[in-house]
């Protein structure tokens, strides 16, 4: 805990240093400057992104890079939380790269409970990552559209009723995944009532733990229904585009763009 409580502390400190930098760029204006060659103008942030989706500063390379680092150092402390609710992270394992996943002769008897509790084999679920990546399957013609970069933030409502608790993270941690972080406002959970034990605090904990700030669980006290829990997750959301999707999910990295991008339009 207390290494835990050091990498948090870390970075905070980082993006407070980062925040400061972006104001730093945004509130500059374009000003000539002299080099051996002449003169050249420095721009705005904003500006420059408009003029080169490739082109970086040396000093944004490498606050880039620090965040990749820190971003892998908290995601090597916080693997740990799947464990303790006996599911896996990561880019490995059953079903990678869409991969059909099976269960040995011995995992089939032990899954033939929940099959008939949930309707789908939850026992696998258990058993695939819950960073699973899948193939593009989109035509062709679908694969070359390039999207606007500048695009209002979303909400992504998820709706569920006594699903299994691995098949809610899954799409939660596939949303996140595949979602450029600045069109993602936040990620809503609104439970209809579910009775199941580990889809309250354990869902709860998991949440708030591995992604602070980012997904809120939206509850409601008696069963109201798909269209009724999806107005109750409208009522929470903030961003200006909502999106609402079925639970059973997995979204796929695009080349160009995240899967929200084309919903933005």
């Amino acid at each position: 805990m207390a290494s835990l409580r050091r990498v948090k502390v870390l970075l905070v400190l980082n993006l407070i240093a980062v925040a400061g930098f972006v104001l730093f760029l945004a509130k500059c204006r374009p000003i000539a400057v002299r080099s051996g060659d002449g003169f050249h103008e420095i721009r705005p942030r904003a500006e420059a992104a408009n003029l080169s989706a490739h082109s970086t500063s040396p000093i944004q390379d490498a606050v880039l890079k620090r965040l990749s680092l820190l971003e892998d150092i908290v995601y090597r402390q916080l693997n740990g939380l799947s464990k303790s609710l006996g599911l896996i992270e990561g880019y490995g394992g059953r079903g990678k790269g869409g991969l059909p996943a099976t269960l040995s002769p011995a995992e089939e008897e032990k899954a033939k409970g929940p099959h008939e509790k949930y309707g789908y084999n939850s026992y696998l679920s258990e058993k695939i990552s819950l960073d699973r990546s899948i193939p593009d399957y989109r035509p062709t013609k679908c694969k070359e559209l390039k999207y606007n970069k500048e695009l209002p933030q979303i909400s992504i409502i998820f709706i569920f009723v006594n699903e299994a608790l691995s098949v809610i993270l899954r799409s939660v941690h596939s949303a996140v995944n595949h979602t450029p972080t600045h069109l993602l406002k936040e990620i809503i959970l609104v439970d209809d009532n579910s009775d199941e034990e580990e889809l309250k605090a354990p869902l709860e904990e998991y949440v708030h733990k591995r992604y602070p700030g980012l997904v809120k669980v939206v509850r409601n006290q008696k069963r109201e229904g798909l269209i009724r829990a999806r107005i109750e997750g409208w009522k929470a959301a903030t961003g200006q585009v909502t999106g609402f999707f079925d639970m059973q999910v997995d979204t796929i990295n695009l080349a160009n763009a995240s899967h929200p991008t084309p919903l933005n339009l």
